[in-house]
């Protein structure tokens, strides 16, 4: 037996999964909305998405809680992209491993709130947006065990380019 089992990467992605739902979907989602709703600026992005504009964003309820939603997103990239990084730099393929599963939290994650419409697109028509979310994790998924399973974390370019997408996801 290798390095990691299946049982083990499933255990840890799905506690992960829960921590970021507790931890970015309740905690910080509150501590965004107060802090926001302090800021003289708050409610003049108050206004909800124009559908004909931008069909691909329509589904979130309005701007205000979009943007709760991508800070949510860019910090768990750049917590997932920091430990990722961190491996590479100190050559440390499990701390890699670490933020590649945080990563699949994240996949998991996602991919649930749009398909059974949780916030933000609760009772919004998401099908035009998991065309292409739905395939963007899937490949996340696809990749990310047989990578550790096989020992492809350990290769310095791997983690060189999985920290740098992840961490991209973060900033941009």
């Amino acid at each position: 037996m290798g390095e990691y089992s299946v049982a083990w990467l499933l255990f840890e992605s799905l506690a992960l999964t829960v921590f970021y739902h507790v931890a970015g979907f309740r905690l910080l989602k509150s501590y965004i909305t107060k802090y926001a709703e302090k800021q003289e600026w708050w409610s003049t992005v108050g206004w909800d998405v124009d559908k004909s504009e931008d069909e691909n964003f329509a589904e979130v309820q309005s701007v205000q809680e979009e943007l709760k939603y991508l800070t949510i997103l860019s910090t768990h990239h750049l917590i997932g992209g920091v430990v990722m990084t961190l491996g590479y730099l100190l050559n440390a393929p499990r701390i890699f491993v670490h933020g590649v599963l945080i990563e699949v939290a994240d996949d998991i994650h996602d991919s649930l709130v749009l398909i059974m419409q949780w916030w933000p697109f609760n009772g919004k028509d998401t099908k035009s947006l998991m065309v292409y979310m739905i395939p963007h994790h899937l490949f996340g998924l696809l990749i990310s065990f047989p990578m550790i399973l096989n020992g492809w974390h350990k290769s310095v370019h791997a983690m060189a380019i999985g920290s740098s997408l992840l961490m991209a996801g973060g900033v941009s």
